[in-house]
């Protein structure tokens, strides 16, 4: 197998692509978190920079549990892609969206109510 085609096999393979762009999504969400933090640093007073950093706090706690769900969603998302479930699938990542809507509009309301926006 020549150097060339080993390249583009890896290049063509799903799950290779797949977390290429989960990769590149995180690293573009850390800059963007990062340039976020420091514009409000620059433009906010210090307490409410301060309230800031709390409710940051806040949803790092409350992600952290998340991350679990969302192994398990991809997981499940596996398991039904390999048995041909597509209706179970849709139905999953309906539930999904669902609940993580839910949840972030909770959680904006929160958010708001707590920092008197």
């Amino acid at each position: 197998m020549t150097h060339n085609h080993m390249i583009h096999r890896i290049a063509n393979n799903p799950i290779v692509r797949g977390s290429a762009f989960i990769a590149c999504g995180t690293l573009l969400s850390g800059a963007l978190s990062y340039g976020v933090q420091v514009l409000l640093a620059r433009r906010l007073p210090v307490a409410a920079f301060g309230d800031f950093g709390a409710l940051m706090a806040i949803a790092s706690l409350i992600a952290m549990p998340l991350g679990t769900l969302a192994f398990l969603v991809v997981r499940t998302t596996a398991e039904h892609v390999a048995r041909g479930e597509t209706q179970r699938l849709h139905a999953l990542l309906r539930s999904v969206a669902r609940v993580t809507t839910v949840w972030t509009l909770a959680g904006v309301i929160f958010a708001v109510a707590i920092g008197g926006v």
